[in-house]
């Protein structure tokens, strides 16, 4: 059941890691929409047809509809596209990895990961 909450084009649901909420908001900053909740990106469930998995999320076009869409952890986004060519399509799909590699470069900056070392 969707709640009234999670109606709302911006909601980040809280399981996500800190890491993909970040993700998460960069592509709303992008025009994405929160969808809904679902168990996989397919066919079947989404009317979804994947491209590929980046970072963790798959990417994926909507079956019959101009829509490309980012899901990760049960959480579905979906943006709106126009594409003539496969040349633009192949230009929309990078566009949404651009955006999410330099959400995943400026959390990774913002949260440093420490480093272990070893004397022999």
């Amino acid at each position: 059941m969707v709640t009234s909450r999670e109606k709302h084009s911006s909601y980040v649901p809280c399981w996500l890691s800190k890491k993909d909420v970040a993700i998460a908001q960069a592509l709303i900053d992008a025009g994405f929409t929160y969808f809904g909740t679902f168990s996989d990106l397919n066919e079947d469930e989404t009317n979804s047809c994947p491209i590929c998995t980046f970072h963790g999320w798959k990417l994926g076009a909507t079956i019959g509809e101009l829509f490309l869409d980012a899901f990760v952890d049960g959480a579905l986004y979906y943006r709106p596209f126009e594409a003539e060519t496969r040349q633009d399509f192949n230009r929309e799909v990078e566009k949404v990895k651009r955006t999410i590699r330099q959400a995943v470069k400026e959390w990774e900056l913002s949260h440093p990961q420490p480093i272990q070392l070893c004397l022999f």
